[in-house]
């Protein structure tokens, strides 16, 4: 809606007014002659202009809202009792714009009825036909007496031609799951004026005002749709311009959440063939569901019904939703399983791979409940809430989760944003390639984790001792965060409270972001789940601006990893068999070693930088050469970026410090 929105002679514009709710006794329209001013009872006053303070000039034009402020005076005896707006054609006939049904006096006015000055108001100039009017605000007091401001000639000019909506996501007929985005752009003669989005009811579930200027004008929401029933939605898009006109568009759309079935079928998740998964939904009731492989084919038996899918799959998921199931992952499987249940269940899950059985969930307490008995073993991370009863894990790792945090969304996080929520954290890493550097200033993060996750080496050359097949400790990362199987995902951390237990920081996979992007997504979303809800627990800033600028030991600390401090590479290398001896002890025992660039910096070295130290050989010659990593794949430093090789030399001249390494990261976990 535009107040005073004027198109032609109009000496000064006037802000949005808000629209008063009431009304007073009006006149009805009339065909009669426009009367004159009636004679102004002593003590009685009225005075009009528009809502920035401007009087209203003959001539001006008018379209959509106009705001204004009228401001009438009465003796003290008799009080303000009336006040009415209108717009006199130049027939005479009256049409008055304002109060609306409902106005009461004495809620409008800011003094006294005596002195009464309205509060900001408006009225909607398409209530009358396009054309040339008087504009004449009228005041009565309690005696009967009246008076009225000098006509205004104006010109209402509204143009009538609805907006055009146009929804580029999602399609007719889309399925749509977790949190999803709503995308769409407005086309109009008019500036918009507001944006509203409906699901299955005219009642806005989400709105939007203040639009800039221009056209066409891009429109976002983000839509959790996990707070409605699986099945068939309509949401309906609402906009209005400046001008009061609006428009409307309709889609028939499916929501799929994973919602409790009857576990006689399989849903392959929706994410891109990288994150193929097969997912398998028990109901709330008591289940039966018993997992085995056959080659790349997944066997389920379910509550005694036999059913086969043929893969490859990368992961099989299981939610039994509840209930006293029992749930059974074999030995013969050797893909990663994840088991999602609660409410009584028992789970043996003893696959040959990687196996994440968990009791937490992304709503219930972790601290009562009924107890589900889990048994496992080496190949198996079981995240369990305070209550559980576990068994049969010997060699397992075994998180307890008792500080529980489920932050907000990240208050600088936007709307435009992609949903991760069925896609599993890992893709076939973690690797060190998952973690590249956006534009917020978290090096220090990604180049930890970077150190941390390790890779299969690259073949960049010769040395002794010779690269080795992989470096870092990937398997670390896993027991850090797990996929919680309902569109969420937990992240340990250290303990930062007297009872010494870890905090659990519970985040969405849902990744968008405001001004500066944090990391890319590159195959999996474990790097990002990590830096959002590390955002949380860092300061309790909770956004991703407040990651900028850090040391990787704030990373290891956080991780719970023991370290050593920052040193001087140039005082190292005054003892080089010392420094030699520490760094190749550390790297062979898959420790991760921090590095910082100098403020100066040569040899496409980016200044000011966390980068990791990979490996340390020495060539046929006898030099040394060192194995880096950068996860800032700066411009004009290409290639410096990725894993890299440089001489000693090199080296020496552009890194400053070691940014501490890590002690203890084998046995973390």
């Amino acid at each position: 809606m535009s107040f005073r929105n004027t198109k032609s002679v109009s000496t000064s514009s006037a802000t949005a007014a808000v629209f008063l709710g009431a009304v007073l006794l009006t006149g009805c329209g009339s065909s009669s002659p426009s009367p004159a001013p009636s004679p102004q009872p002593a003590g009685l006053s009225i005075s009009l202009v528009a809502s920035d303070g401007s009087p209203f000039v003959s001539g001006e034009t008018l379209s959509g809202g106009v705001g204004f402020t009228i401001s009438a005076g009465a003796a003290n005896t008799s009080h303000v009792q009336s006040l009415e707006l209108d717009l006199i054609d130049s027939s005479g006939r009256i049409n008055p714009v304002w109060p609306p049904q409902g106005f009461q006096i004495a809620s409008a006015c800011n003094a006294s009825l005596s002195a009464c000055d309205t509060k900001e108001s408006s009225f909607n100039s398409k209530a009358v036909p396009n054309g040339n009017y008087n504009l004449v605000a009228t005041v009565i007091d309690g005696d009967g007496g009246q008076a009225s401001t000098t006509g205004v000639p104006v010109t209402v000019a509204n143009q009538n031609t609805p907006p055009g909506i146009a929804v580029s996501s999602p399609t007719n007929d889309q399925t749509l799951s977790g949190a999803t985005t709503i995308s769409f752009s407005v086309t109009d003669a008019a500036a918009l004026e507001s944006a509203t989005l409906a699901v299955d009811s005219t009642n806005a579930v989400q709105a939007i005002k203040s639009f800039g200027q221009g056209s066409p004008v891009a429109v976002a929401f983000l839509l959790n749709t996990m707070s409605y029933a699986d099945g068939a939605h309509t949401l309906t898009i609402t906009v209005q311009d400046q001008d009061l006109n609006t428009a409307q568009a309709t889609l028939s759309v499916q929501f799929h959440n994973h919602q409790p079935g009857n576990v006689t079928g399989a849903i392959l998740t929706q994410g891109s063939p990288a994150f193929k998964s097969l997912e398998i939904d028990g109901s709330t009731g008591v289940d039966s569901i018993d997992v085995s492989q056959t080659g790349s084919t997944i066997n389920v038996t379910a509550n005694g019904k036999p059913l086969s899918f043929a893969g490859p799959f990368q992961s099989v998921i299981v939610r039994g939703w509840g209930g006293a199931d029992a749930i059974t992952v074999d030995s013969s499987v050797t893909i990663e399983s994840l088991v999602y249940c609660n409410g009584g269940c028992s789970v043996d899950s003893e696959g040959g791979d990687r196996n994440t059985v968990m009791t937490v969930s992304s709503t219930s307490s972790v601290s009562a409940g009924t107890a589900n008995q889990i048994t496992g073993n080496a190949t198996t991370s079981v995240w369990v809430a305070a209550f559980d009863s576990v068994a049969g894990v010997s060699g397992a790792k075994l998180h307890v989760v008792r500080n529980l945090v489920r932050p907000p969304e990240p208050s600088d996080m936007a709307s435009g944003a992609r949903d991760y929520s069925w896609e599993t954290l890992w893709a076939s890493g973690p690797t060190l390639q998952d973690a590249f550097q956006g534009n917020i200033g978290d090096c220090y993060l990604l180049s930890a984790l970077q150190g941390i996750a390790g890779e299969s080496m690259p073949s960049l050359g010769a040395g002794t001792p010779s690269l080795p097949a992989t470096v870092g400790s990937p398997n670390v990362l896993r027991e850090i965060l797990a996929d919680m199987a309902d569109g969420h995902a937990l992240v340990r951390f250290a303990p930062n409270s007297p009872d010494g237990d870890p905090v659990y920081v519970q985040v969405t996979k849902l990744f968008a972001y405001q001004g500066a992007l944090p990391s890319p997504v590159t195959g999996s979303v474990w790097v990002k789940t990590i830096e959002k809800a590390f955002a949380y627990y860092r300061t309790g800033a909770n956004t991703f601006k407040s990651l900028g600028g850090g040391s990787q030991i704030d990373v290891f600390a956080a991780l719970g990893a023991s370290y050593a401090a920052q040193d001087s590479i140039p005082s190292f290398f005054n003892d080089l068999p010392t420094f030699e001896t520490l760094v190749d002890a550390q790297l062979s025992g898959g420790q991760a070693v921090g590095l910082i660039t100098a403020q100066t910096t040569t040899d496409n070295i980016y200044p000011g930088h966390s980068y990791s130290l990979l490996w340390v050989r020495t060539d046929a010659s006898g030099n040394r050469i060192y194995t880096i990593t950068n996860p800032f794949p700066q411009a004009g430093y290409a290639t410096m970026s990725g894993v890299f090789d440089i001489s000693q030399a090199v080296f020496k001249a552009n890194f400053a410090h070691f940014d501490g390494w890590t002690t203890n990261l084998q046995s973390l976990y």
